[in-house]
């Protein structure tokens, strides 16, 4: 028996729950559950916000922790082996998109927490495919987020064939936004950040994760910023006041405009 928390029912509070997985599939491993990240997909799902939330439901898709058993047909991965699990849990393997290399755009693929228990357990299975091995020296505890977050901004960089010498503009600086920072400060870029936030900890965070400069923008905000490092002055990105309702479009705007300019952005919805 796998013991777990689960809500009963949508928006419902979790409780101690049991289930019996059966037996693990021979492509499958079974994870023993160290640490479990909260993502808000997790609440999302928790009050059936995306419509597909199954009851019972065991939320946690940011699960990190040792390969407990393994499929007869695994061989990559090997028992007490750390992995990490992230928002998906299995995908095709077979079709197009699988063998080309984009397993999360898999017409079949199957999310950890959608129709199936997820990662707020002492255990959870998936395809071996999707048990992603920790390397040496990261910290099981703070790796959880780098499996739905984390991925999230990294695949960009990748995607879009970010280079060391290039400008990144990262639009946000909420719980995707501060890892974005991270990861194109430590892959040699010139970070920009640009965030709403009032003057506060969460701009000087980003200064502190490798971001260069800072630009709020908002209703009332002045769209020239001092900089937070010395050695920049002051830069103009001309941005327009940004309209509560129009998150999504204020972000296309500034992606485009930094796109013109020879620069790359990242875009996150910052709160």
């Amino acid at each position: 028996m796998i013991r777990a928390y689960a809500a009963h029912e949508a928006g419902g509070k979790l409780k101690p729950f049991e289930f019996d997985p059966g037996a693990l599939g021979p492509d499958h491993v079974e994870i023993d559950v160290a640490y479990c990240g909260i993502c808000h997909s997790d609440l999302s799902m928790l009050h059936n916000d995306f419509h597909m939330t199954a009851c019972p439901l065991v939320p946690g898709h940011e699960g990190v922790g040792r390969i407990a058993a393994i499929g007869k047909n695994v061989k990559h991965l090997h028992v007490g082996q750390p992995v990490g699990l992230g928002w998906f849990s299995e995908s095709r393997m077979t079709c197009p998109q699988c063998m080309s290399g984009n397993h999360n755009l898999c017409g079949s693929a199957e999310q950890t927490v959608v129709g199936r228990f997820g990662g707020f357990a002492d255990k959870v299975r998936c395809h071996a495919a999707w048990a992603i091995p920790l390397p040496d020296g990261v910290d099981a505890a703070k790796a959880g987020p780098l499996f739905c977050g984390g991925i999230t901004v990294f695949n960009p960089i990748v995607q879009f064939d970010v280079k060391p010498t290039d400008r990144v503009g990262v639009i946000g600086i909420g719980g995707l936004g501060h890892l974005a920072v991270q990861f194109l400060n430590k892959w040699g870029c010139d970070v920009v950040a640009f965030t709403s936030s009032e003057l506060g900890c969460l701009p000087c965070c980003a200064c502190a994760q490798g971001a260069a400069a800072r630009c709020r923008s908002g209703p009332g905000a002045d769209s020239r910023k001092r900089v937070c490092d010395p050695g920049w002055t002051e830069i103009d990105f001309g941005l327009a006041p940004r309209q509560p309702a129009d998150n999504g479009e204020d972000a296309r705007v500034l992606r485009a405009s930094q796109d013109r300019r020879g620069h790359r952005a990242v875009a996150d919805v910052e709160g």
